[in-house]
């Protein structure tokens, strides 16, 4: 910091920075972890008390708890309906040209010349320390840019990782670290054409391989910095169970792809769906089965009045039958009789015509005869007359 309390030092306007910074330094002008951070809690304890650790909107009032988690200064609101939490990071803006890294990690800062120093507590707790270790989030974030899928890959692997215990142990910077690697390794084409589930697949199954505790495996390498493995910290214990979630989600992906049943599909749900959305999904489940059994009880209720009001009906159908039947009968018996009757009178018609038949014959033979003869006679008497 020795150039930086020159400056500040020759400036009227920066007096008071100043006299706050030359207490936050060694006797080498080193910057110190613990007191900067000590000073910026205590600025944030000062807000908070000046709110009474709450905060209104909207007429809505809310308690605000304040924590430190390792080099992040936390807000926590936890009600019936919200459970939210940010973290306020420190961190030191610096050149580029500041770096240590090597010529192979610079070409990553053409787009960006920054980098950051982000205070690094000791455990157990030093004093004067003056520790700090570097952040690239501007550089990463340049090249996790315009990778189509990765965005939604980062956001599956971490709602998988919250929904696991055994996970609790996978930072989100070492999911990021895995993808900064295949984003090295893998060209703008397989980000462009890939599909999702073949990413998320696949970047599990490389979180997996850094996990294993045997092979050549079981490291996963700091990408500005691959000297450094970032899983060295991690027990046996600890890579064992979060290799073997690892690979159980896999194993159900991978079966979902060829064969989404329901059953895996209710297994999917569960594997990335937050504790709350399980919590509504479950609520929506209970649900369903309450109006399902409703749905039973009303289905019983009708069925048993049915039975109840059985015999009744059951009785009018038969004197309904039986009075069709009856009808019908009836009916049919008129029409036969009616049948008989008309074949009846049919039969006499022609029994007397056929009684009747040879008196007629007779008379018309007669009459026949009688005319011929008149005939005959009236020809007769002409031809006399004219051979008189």
């Amino acid at each position: 910091m020795t150039e930086v309390l020159k400056i500040l030092q020759n400036q009227d306007h920066n007096r008071v920075s100043y006299t706050h910074l030359i207490k936050l330094v060694s006797s080498k002008n080193e910057l110190l972890e613990d007191k900067l951070q000590a000073l910026i809690t205590s600025a944030m304890k000062k807000v908070l008390n000046s709110m009474k650790n709450k905060i209104n909107v909207d007429g809505n009032i809310t308690e605000v708890v304040y924590k430190r988690c390792g080099p992040a200064h936390t807000m926590f609101i936890d009600t019936k309906d919200i459970k939210y939490s940010v973290d306020f990071v420190p961190a030191i803006k610096l050149n580029a040209s500041q770096n240590i890294l090597g010529e192979e990690e610079l070409k990553y800062f053409v787009k960006n010349g920054s980098w950051e120093a982000i205070p690094k507590p000791l455990k157990p707790s030093e004093p004067n320390n003056v520790s700090f270790r570097a952040s690239y989030y501007d550089s990463e974030l340049v090249m996790l840019k315009d990778k189509h899928r990765l965005k939604e890959v980062i956001r599956f692997m971490k709602k998988f990782r919250d929904n696991k215990q055994n996970m609790s142990n996978m930072k989100s910077y070492f999911i990021k670290t895995v993808l900064l690697w295949q984003v090295k390794e893998k060209g703008s084409y397989y980000w462009r054409t890939s599909q999702l589930k073949d990413v998320l697949i696949e970047m599990l199954g490389k979180l997996k391989r850094s996990l294993a505790t045997s092979g050549h495996n079981g490291k996963l390498p700091f990408f500005w910095d691959p000297k450094l493995d970032l899983f060295a910290t991690l027990t046996d214990t600890q890579r064992y169970d979060m290799f073997n979630c690892i690979t159980g989600v896999i194993y159900t992906l991978e079966r979902a792809d060829g064969n989404l049943t329901k059953d895996i599909d209710n297994c999917i749900k569960l594997i990335f769906n937050t504790q709350q959305q399980q919590q509504q999904q479950q609520q929506q489940q209970q649900q369903q089965q309450q109006q399902q059994q409703q749905q039973q009880q009303q289905q019983q209720r009708q069925q048993q009045q049915q039975q109840n009001e059985g015999p009744s009906a059951t009785a009018i159908g038969i004197a309904a039958c039986a009075i069709g039947a009856i009808v019908g009968c009836t009916q049919q018996q008129q029409q036969q009789q009616q049948r008989q009757q008309q074949q009846q009178q049919q039969r006499q018609q022609q029994q007397q015509q056929q009684n009747e038949g040879p008196s007629a014959t007779a008379i018309g033979i007669a009459a026949c005869a009688s005319a011929i003869v008149g005939c005959t006679i009236a020809y007769l008497r002409g031809t006399r007359s004219r051979t008189n």
